[in-house]
């Protein structure tokens, strides 16, 4: 049996699950290099553009490519060390994705963003059935949100694949 990890910023579940509306309140704070700083942030793997439509149930989100020629304000070395100061996780590799988020639900307009993935990410569960402590973890992706407008966290969670 596959068990399901599952972990959301307690922002983005109050969003979720309260229907919140969206609201950021704070702008990027120009971070240090994510190369730079102690623990430092995974490898990074060049920058792509998503290229089909992804429906992220686990948040409700559903991401599409963005339009032909979309030049973001935060280029994608900004959004990762961003993304590692917000509290990326360590694994193998990180990677950003310009993506478009259509308007609809919490988002007024259709918003620019870079959904930043970290492979390789060992995450410990929140929980057993059993009741008890484990330090065990299970290796798997987690992504991040950032506005690519401009640089605001929105959100990060994981699930298994």
């Amino acid at each position: 049996m596959r068990t399901r990890f599952l972990l959301i910023s307690m922002a983005a579940a109050a969003l979720i699950a309260g229907g919140v509306a969206y609201q950021v309140t704070a702008g990027p704070t120009n971070p240090p290099d994510c190369k730079d700083v102690t623990p430092p942030c995974p490898e990074t793997l060049p920058e792509t553009v998503l290229g089909g439509a992804w429906e992220e149930s686990v948040i409700g989100f559903l991401f599409q490519p963005p339009p032909p020629g979309a030049l973001p304000d935060i280029d994608a070395t900004e959004a990762l060390n961003i993304a590692w100061k917000e509290g990326g996780v360590l694994g193998a590799s990180q990677q950003a994705t310009l993506a478009l988020v259509p308007k609809g639900g919490d988002f007024a307009v259709d918003l620019l963003v870079w959904i930043v993935r970290y492979d390789g990410a060992c995450i410990s569960p929140i929980g057993s059935r059993s009741g008890k402590h484990t330090d065990e973890c299970a290796v798997q992706p987690y992504w991040t949100i950032i506005n690519a407008e401009t640089g605001d966290f929105i959100m990060s969670w994981t699930r298994s694949e």
